[in-house]
């Protein structure tokens, strides 16, 4: 038998002893090992409770290991925390109120168990350059609850100056709030029996279509976009035709694109139509309601950067989505660029356009007339409660699988996801 092995020890055969039994035992000790008769000595009883112990160092170094780990973590947060306030304290006297970080416009938050709702930033921009006017990027969910658009208007209301989004009608060129008004008044009398994609999308998911909820006859809202006729030219600009069509035959070839583009948003193509057959059983079941609210919040919270340069887009699509995005944001910035020059400017500007724009919108805004955020605002724009609507967890997952799998070919190349700060 090894003689350094406890008998009664949990040690393995040939385990190394601890350091401090290594030493050989004595004559003695190996003489009346097993004579009951002879009394132990109080160091050999030390020694035999300390081998029938676990190894100290074993437990020593997992709680070194853990505690410096621990005390690394708690530094670090420390050091970062106090170069935070170095650099806050050293800026203070020289630089304008603090700007906050700022990601995406949209945003997905849980609003209780198993309820997950989007929410749309209303931010807040100033400048010392033109310290006379604080300017709103107002982003806006296009489908949504009252109440949300309720919220909207409030904020709406209460500015000086409102430049909102909505296509001019050939031949116009100042188009007001009351404009809109009427001629949405004469929309719904012209087409009574027809509704629009967007307005049939709202009622299959039980929500409102922005146009219906938001009420745009105010004196301070000013229409700021371009006209029919704008876009059209500009995509007969930006897309490249064909070698064998020139002159009268390519302008009706893109003016017959456009003609689909927009029946295609108003569902009068057969695209259109499949989609409003498909809204209907949508509305018609709670839980197919629920799957796809879901699906819109998860895809609309996930997208950030600009929109135009997602991967995986064909080149047309590209080049559509510039002139809708990019070159419409550059008429809000010349209108913006008109109203900050005026001798007195208007107080409060808000910039209500759909979500997808903002992005540019701010990065022009910050780039070219040097507004930097400084507060914001987040409004709920719709959620879903899986559990009401009997949407287990693992059609969710599923449901968010598929989307992850489609986001990550439509991202933009150079990190959507940045942050923005300063």
């Amino acid at each position: 038998m090894n003689r350094f092995l406890n008998p009664n020890s949990t040690m393995e055969w040939g385990a190394r002893p601890p350091r401090a039994l290594f030493s050989a035992p004595s004559r003695k000790t190996r003489t009346h090992r097993n004579n009951p008769s002879v009394r132990e000595s109080p160091t050999r009883k030390m020694l035999a409770a300390r081998r029938d112990q676990p190894h100290p160092r074993l437990a020593c170094s997992l709680t070194s290991v853990f505690g410096l780990h621990v005390l690394f973590i708690a530094v670090a947060a420390m050091l970062v925390a106090a170069a935070q306030f170095s650099i806050i304290g050293l800026r203070a006297a020289e630089s304008p109120p603090a700007t906050i970080q700022v990601e995406s416009f949209m945003r997905v938050t849980n609003a209780g168990p198993q309820q997950f709702e989007l929410q749309v930033a209303v931010r807040k921009y100033t400048s010392s350059i033109h310290s006379n006017s604080v300017v709103w990027l107002a982003a806006v969910s296009h489908i949504g609850e009252t109440n949300y658009y309720q919220r909207l208007q409030n904020h709406l209301d209460a500015q000086q100056l409102v430049l909102f989004e909505g296509i001019l009608p050939p031949g116009t060129t100042n188009y007001s709030g009351k404009d809109l008004e009427l001629a949405k008044t004469a929309a719904r009398k012209t087409d009574a029996d027809r509704s629009t994609l967007q307005t049939e999308l709202a009622d299959a998911l039980g929500l409102v279509f922005q146009l219906d909820a938001v009420n745009y006859s105010r004196p301070h809202f000013r229409g700021s976009d371009l006209s029919v006729a704008e876009i059209q030219k500009l995509m007969r600009s930006t897309s490249k035709p064909k070698s064998s069509t020139t002159g009268k035959k390519a302008e009706q070839q893109e003016n017959e694109s456009f003609k689909q583009l927009i029946e295609m948003m108003q569902g009068n193509s057969w695209m259109g139509q499949l989609v409003r057959t498909g809204l209907k059983l949508v509305g018609a079941n709670p839980k197919f309601q629920a799957i796809v609210k879901l699906t819109f919040v998860e895809t609309l919270g996930r997208l950030k950067g600009d929109i135009t340069r997602m991967q995986g887009v064909p080149e047309s699509m590209r080049q559509l989505l510039t002139v809708l995005i990019h070159s419409r944001n550059q008429r809000v910035l010349e209108d913006l660029q008109k109203e900050l020059r005026r001798e007195n400017p208007a107080k409060n500007i808000s910039v209500f356009y759909g979500a997808g724009h903002m992005d540019d919108l701010e990065t022009r805004l910050r780039k070219d007339l040097s507004f930097r955020p400084v507060d914001q605002l987040w409004l709920p724009a719709f959620r879903v409660d899986l559990k009401q609507s009997g949407v287990s967890e693992f059609e969710a997952n599923l449901v968010r699988m598929l989307i992850d799998r489609q986001m990550n070919l439509l991202l933009p190349t150079d990190g959507a996801d940045k942050t923005k700060s300063n």
